[in-house]
């Protein structure tokens, strides 16, 4: 039987081929390189939905998913920066947060406290792997692919009615920011040429990423508060 750590696992997998393989592939095999990190981060919706669906949750996979989706960010930031899409204070501030959350979650289960990622964290998974590789493959093939980010778009939206999010404030925010971002990037990439939309649609990403990144984190900090204060001043 297949269970959710068996497909986090093969996702840790695909992110680790993916990495390597930009370093050792020409670049007309660039292309696949974003399939293979687009298809670890769609398994990621379906390992939960597995988890939750088939009550497989374990302490292993609340701690072990959110890892490998910060090794599958970190992989793609890394690729972004060589190719000029982010720069590089971004992932500065993305890592911090990364940290900080860890550190929340660890002094937690000090406390025998084991918790889930919350409603913007699972948010903010989404929104960064999927338009990431939406970058990655527009700055690869520039305008033509403009109708891209549509696409994963509605994939974003497919996948919270398909799999489900588990709380009715995650699918309420992800309509919000889906309409808004759709909104957005069909107007830039309609208006603009494909070099300057690019920067735009980089601006957007950080904006919208970097605001579910540290809403997410503090709010990991805020539910640990007590335990970090005495923690703190403990001797």
């Amino acid at each position: 039987m297949i269970k959710p750590n068996h497909i986090t696992l093969f996702r840790l997998f695909l992110i680790f081929i993916a990495f390597v393989s930009w370093y050792l592939v020409p670049p007309q095999y660039y292309l696949y390189i974003g399939v293979l990190f687009y298809i670890a981060f769609l398994l990621d919706a379906v390992d939960g939905w597995l988890a939750r669906t088939k009550d497989l949750k374990t302490d292993f996979g609340k701690y072990f998913d959110p890892i490998v989706d910060y090794i599958g960010f970190l992989a793609l930031y890394v690729i972004s920066i060589e190719m000029g899409i982010l720069p590089i204070w971004f992932v500065f501030l993305a890592l911090t947060r990364d940290f900080l959350a860890t550190f929340a979650r660890q002094i937690l289960n000090l406390n025998n406290i084991v918790i889930e990622a919350n409603v913007i964290a699972k948010l903010k998974a989404v929104y960064i792997g999927y338009p990431l590789v939406g970058l990655y493959w527009y700055k690869l093939y520039g305008f033509s692919s403009q109708w891209l980010f549509i696409v994963i778009g509605l994939h974003i939206l497919l996948e919270g009615r398909i799999f489900g999010y588990s709380d009715p404030l995650e699918n309420r925010w992800n309509s919000i920011i889906l309409c808004f971002t759709t909104i957005a990037v069909i107007t830039l990439t309609t208006l603009r040429p494909a070099s300057e939309s690019l920067s735009d649609l980089t601006v957007l990403f950080i904006l919208i990423t970097q605001s579910l990144i540290w809403v997410s984190g503090i709010q990991y900090l805020w539910y640990a508060r007590e335990y970090i204060i005495q923690s703190f001043d403990s001797n």
